[in-house]
C-alpha cells in the first residue's frame, strides 16, 4: 500500500485508499505456504480487517523471516493501527533486507511522519526514495510538505514536479495551492484550489480552502457556492454551516 499526505500536514491521505493493503504482484517467496497467507492477509487489509491481516502476515513471517515483502506489508498493517513502534520496527528492518524497494522507503517515510507528525521526520527516506525513482509522485508531495514550512522554494519545486509527472493528481495541486496561498499568492493560489477541485469535486479540503480564499476577496456568491458543495458532501458541517 503506497500512501500519502495531503495539505501541508493538515491531515493524511492515502493514495492507495485507507484500509488497504497493495501488495507485490511480484513478491518472491520461498514457500507456497507463506504466499498463501501473504495473499490472505491482502484480502483482509482490503476489508479493514488488521488484526487478521496481522495474523496472517505473522504466520507468513514465521515461515520466512526475512521477507521484506512480508515485512513491508507488516508495518503498513501495523501503521493503520497506530502500532507505531512495531510498524517502524518492521519497516526498518525492510529496508535493511532490501535497500532498493521503493515501497520499503516510501512506507516507513510516511509512517515515520504519520508517527510524528509535523517534524518532518520522514524527510531522509523520502529523499532515499526518490533516489530510488526521482517519477515517484507520492514522495515528491510529501517531501514537499515536509520541507514547505522551512523552505517554500523547494517546496513548490518539488510540488511543480510531482504536477509535470502526474498532472492530474488532485493532491498535488491542492499542496501547491497551500503553499502559494501562504505565500500571499492569491491569485495563483485560486488557479490551483479550481484545478485541484476540477480533477477531484469530492475534495473537500481544497474547496473549505477555497471558500476561505473568496471571503477574503469578499466574492461571497462564489462563497456560498463552495459552502453548498462542501454541504452536499458533509452535511453535518457545523463550521461551513456557520459560513
Amino acid at each position: 500500500m503506497d500512501t500519502g499526505k495531503v495539505a501541508l500536514g493538515i491531515f493524511l491521505s492515502l493514495a492507495a485508499g485507507i484500509g488497504t493493503l497493495a501488495g507485490n504482484d511480484a513478491a518472491e517467496f520461498k514457500t507456497a505456504e507463506a504466499r498463501a497467507h501473504y495473499q490472505k492477509a491482502l484480502e483482509y487489509g482490503d476489508k479493514s480487517l488488521w488484526p487478521a491481516a496481522i495474523l496472517e502476515l505473522n504466520l507468513a513471517r514465521q515461515l520466512e523471516p526475512e521477507n521484506p515483502e512480508v515485512l513491508t506489508e507488516l508495518g503498513i498493517a501495523h501503521a493503520e493501527r497506530q502500532e507505531w513502534k512495531r510498524a517502524l520496527a518492521v519497516l526498518r528492518k525492510a529496508v535493511v533486507l532490501a535497500p532498493a524497494s521503493v515501497r520499503a522507503h516510501y512506507n516507513l517515510a510516511l509512517t515515520l511522519d504519520r508517527a510524528d507528525p509535523g517534524k518532518g521526520s520522514g524527510i531522509s527516506e523520502y529523499r532515499k526514495t526518490l533516489k530510488l525513482d526521482p517519477r515517484h509522485v507520492d514522495s515528491l508531495i510529501n517531501l514537499g510538505i515536509d520541507l514547505g514550512d522551512q523552505n517554500p522554494v523547494e517546496g513548490r519545486t518539488l510540488f511543480e514536479r510531482a504536477i509535470r509527472i502526474a498532472p492530474g493528481n488532485a493532491n498535488a495541486h491542492l499542496n501547491l495551492a497551500l503553499l502559494l496561498n501562504r505565500e500571499a499568492q492569491a491569485d495563483a493560489s485560486a488557479s490551483e484550489f479550481r484545478q485541484a477541485i476540477r480533477l477531484n469535486p469530492e475534495l473537500v479540503e481544497a474547496r473549505r480552502q477555497m471558500a476561505a480564499l473568496l471571503m477574503s476577496q469578499q466574492q461571497w456568491d462564489q462563497v456560498i457556492e463552495q459552502c453548498r458543495e462542501i454541504l452536499k458532501r458533509e452535511p453535518d458541517d457545523a463550521s461551513t454551516r456557520w459560513f
